[in-house]
């Protein structure tokens, strides 16, 4: 079964106590901070051992970028190898990304290409998240743009290829 994280637009965030309002800084400081819900969702389901008791969920982690994820698995795998037996996981949280999910990349992310090397092309999906503020008509031209230094093959599995497998639709 697939799922899906998308950030989550709500009336209180989790960080609104870091900012007094969300006009000037506070608004770039609201935006740049939409993403932590998702990544911290993310965290929890690898944490938790959610994908290690339920090897055949799918999840998608949408709507907060790519450009987090490399840093992240590497970081998360860190702190599995240096306190063994710590954690309700049989393999490294790395494993289990690429057992059971995809993450997509936003159009204007201009790091799409090298998180698709470090994670492996077949990992990522796009999101145009058009009409919203990162997104333009232009949204996979930018895209495209940005994939140039992938191989055809690599970037036909980002702009559908995976994601038609990771919803069961390809044929």
């Amino acid at each position: 079964m697939p799922i899906a994280f998308h950030v989550v637009v709500r009336q209180r965030p989790l960080f609104a106590d870091w900012t007094p309002a969300f006009e000037g800084g506070g608004r770039l400081f609201y935006h740049a901070f939409l993403a932590i819900d998702v990544m911290a969702a993310f965290t929890q389901m690898v944490a938790s051992g959610v994908f290690e008791r339920f090897p055949r969920l799918r999840c998608a982690v949408l709507e907060a970028g790519s450009n987090w994820i490399s840093a992240w698995l590497d970081r998360l795998d860190h702190k599995y190898e240096v306190a063994p037996g710590t954690y309700p996981l049989a393999l490294k949280p790395s494993d289990y990304f690429r057992r059971q999910c995809v993450i997509s990349a936003d159009p204007d992310e201009t790091m799409t290409a090298e998180i698709a090397r470090r994670i492996g092309p077949q990992y990522c999906v796009w999101a145009s998240d058009y009409p919203h503020i990162d997104a333009s008509l232009g949204a996979v031209a930018e895209l495209r743009h940005n994939l140039a230094g992938l191989d055809e093959r690599e970037q036909r599995l980002i702009l559908g290829e995976n994601a038609l497998r990771f919803y069961g639709l390809a044929s």
